[in-house]
């Protein structure tokens, strides 16, 4: 490759279309759910996969999920949760790419990251993606709101 020639170059998310970029935000949440933990390395999984099996690099990851520190996301019966971490606005604003992965996901990818057996059933790989994906919260993301129940109001809120 000559210096400047950028042909060969793999893309950056940011080049990606809009809807390729929503589809890895919801398989991201779905499969690599340590993006909800305060975790020094929180996003390697994530990084990983998108490098590796996307041909994709993203030298800002964290700023697709939590860039903005706090918010809060109010559901669309009225009801807010204040004052939480922004990845959950961002879960909230692509719920639907990420009950997509969680329906359609493949079981033995599902299973190597989430290193447990997933539930074939979809409700019940559903409450198993909110029981692993809560346990990952860190308690000052979710400021005080039951981890679970927050995580599952705002993933099952109507589009």
């Amino acid at each position: 490759m000559v210096a400047g020639d950028r042909s060969h170059a793999y893309p950056t998310f940011g080049e990606l279309s809009t809807l390729e970029r929503l589809l890895i935000l919801g398989y991201a949440f779905v499969h690599y759910f340590e993006v909800f933990s305060s975790g020094m390395d929180k996003y390697r999984g994530c990084a990983n996969w998108l490098a590796v099996e996307k041909s994709v690099i993203d030298s800002s990851l964290r700023d697709r999920f939590s860039a903005g520190g706090k918010c809060d996301v109010t559901l669309s019966d009225g009801r807010s949760y204040v004052g939480i971490a922004k990845i959950f606005e961002v879960l909230h604003e692509n719920r639907g790419y990420a009950l997509r992965e969680l329906i359609s996901a493949d079981p033995v990818k599902l299973e190597e990251d989430w290193e447990v057996k997933p539930k074939e059933d979809v409700g019940a790989g559903k409450r198993q993606w909110l029981d692993l994906a809560s346990a990952a919260i860190s308690d000052r993301f979710a400021n005080g709101h039951d981890k679970r129940r927050m995580l599952s109001d705002i993933i099952n809120d109507p589009e």
